[in-house]
């Protein structure tokens, strides 16, 4: 076997070791990892363990590329691993080997990874903290301070490759890695990008951790002076591709553009030192995923008036020039007194092509969630008709808490497009729907785009009929 490729695998599994013991996954993660991967090996498809971790959400871009250097350190500092030079790796000499001492016996191996634990000492945590030591090490830089560039290792470089994966849970997929603002139960935040934050923003006092992604935070903060809440987005540019800087910069380009009540609003936008952070409104909520992962399906006129009012902010993003391209339950936070919010303007695009994701060559987004012409030719063009046609599959979910075409991965959804053509509604929800819920529901989700509503405004009033004739 190649030496390097069995380096890297080594690099991997030890990688996901490390991260159990730390506390940094979950042991169903992990498995999840293992087995995903070993998938992939099987169907040919080359990606390497740490790129999945990080590609999952799993572990930050930033973690594991520190992860990474601890166990290549270790490795070529105890004898038992290469020596490297200028990028190229020669066999070191093997010392005598001790005798064994049986109270220095070598840890059991973890079930999941099938490597030992490290022996590397914990270090100690601050009090109130469960995570804080293990993010401590992901920005070091305070103002005018100088900040030295962190090597990455030669096993270390599959981290940066761009690779692509199906997923078969609903996961976004970004284009060369970006941000992820899944909402998470808060957790402490990392000291040292608080400490550089507040340092940067005197006027704001970081509270909690509410979201994490492959390369920077989400945080609940306070200012000070106006009393008031907001989220903090923070991209570390330590490390990250010059695209994902740009494409941060874009997305708060783009959501400062837009002003509406069912939109989170961009307050502003700054950089610090080894980070950029978009300062938005905070949502008090649930997003609308967790609220039907506990619920199921919501009640029909409900589901009507939540669709309804996301189809307005939607005609008031196109109305701007911008689509949001990345619609599903998980960005619509649903506020303390019911009034949903769209959010996560990551993968949104400028409709003239000047800013954001646009005319990639590549899939991205939530695949049960993309409209058929992008499916179809591989490629994501951003239109209004699939922030429509995105809507029609998130009510579909409220309605019946499934989707509608029952899988989730680029292969069975165009199989089932080109089969089935639009997807089956009878039977699908808990009760049969109202006529004018169907309709709705049919031109939402039609697999030819000029077949569908014309506008945002259009669907929101088709929503809204929907509505008076349940109550009529």
């Amino acid at each position: 076997m190649d030496r390097r490729a069995t380096t890297k695998k080594g690099l991997g599994l030890a990688l996901v070791a490390r991260a159990l013991e730390r506390g940094l996954m979950t042991r169903a993660q992990a498995e999840g990892a293992l087995d995903e991967h070993a998938r992939a090996k099987a169907d040919g498809r080359r990606i390497a363990l740490p790129a999945l971790l990080i590609k999952r959400g799993y572990l930050p871009a930033l973690v594991c590329r520190r992860l990474c250097t601890e166990i290549d350190a270790e490795k070529s500092g105890d004898g038992s691993g290469p020596v490297r030079t200028s990028g190229a790796t020669t066999p070191r000499p093997r010392a005598a080997e001790p005798k064994a001492d049986p109270a220095k016996a070598d840890p059991p191996r973890s079930k999941t990874s099938g490597v030992r634990p490290s022996r590397a000492p914990a270090r100690p945590l601050p009090r109130g903290s469960k995570s804080s030591d293990s993010m401590r090490g992901l920005a070091r830089a305070r103002p005018g301070a100088e900040r030295a560039e962190r090597p990455v290792p030669a096993s270390s470089a599959e981290l940066e490759a761009d690779t692509h994966t199906d997923s078969d849970d609903g996961t976004t997929h970004r284009p060369g890695g970006d941000l992820a603002t899944d909402r998470l139960q808060p957790t402490s935040a990392p000291e040292a990008v608080v400490s550089v934050l507040e340092a940067d923003l005197p006027g704001l006092k970081v509270i909690e951790q509410i979201g994490s992604g492959s390369m920077g935070f989400v945080f609940r903060a306070r200012q000070r002076m106006l009393g008031r809440h907001v989220a903090l987005k923070v991209l570390s540019t330590d490390g990250v591709p010059p695209a994902a800087v740009e494409r941060f910069r874009d997305e708060a380009l783009l959501a400062a553009r837009l002003r509406h009540g069912n939109i989170a609003w961009v307050l502003g936008t700054g950089a610090a030192p080894g980070f950029l952070y978009i300062i938005m409104e905070y949502v008090k909520g649930r997003d609308l995923a967790a609220i039907l992962a506990d619920r199921g399906p919501l009640p029909e006129f409900r589901a009507l008036e939540v669709a309804a009012k996301i189809a307005d902010a939607l005609e008031h993003v196109h109305g701007k020039g911008v689509v949001h391209q990345d619609v599903k339950p998980s960005n619509v936070i649903v506020r303390e007194d019911g009034e949903p919010v769209l959010s996560d303007f990551g993968l949104a695009a400028s409709l003239d092509g000047d800013h954001g994701v646009a005319h990639h060559k590549t899939l991205f987004g939530t695949y049960p969630y993309l409209p058929p012409e992008d499916l179809l030719r591989g490629r994501r063009t951003p239109s209004a008709a699939g922030d429509l046609y995105a809507l029609g599959v998130t009510l579909f979910r409220m309605l019946t808490g499934e989707l509608p075409y029952g899988c989730s991965d680029v292969l069975s959804l165009r199989e089932a497009i080109r089969k089935r053509g639009c997807p089956d509604l009878e039977g699908r929800a808990p009760a049969p729907l109202a006529p004018l819920t169907r309709e709705a529901l049919r031109l939402a989700l039609e697999v030819r785009p000029r077949r569908r509503f014309e506008s945002a405004q259009a669907m929101a009033h088709a929503l809204r009929e929907a509505q008076s004739d349940l109550t009529s």
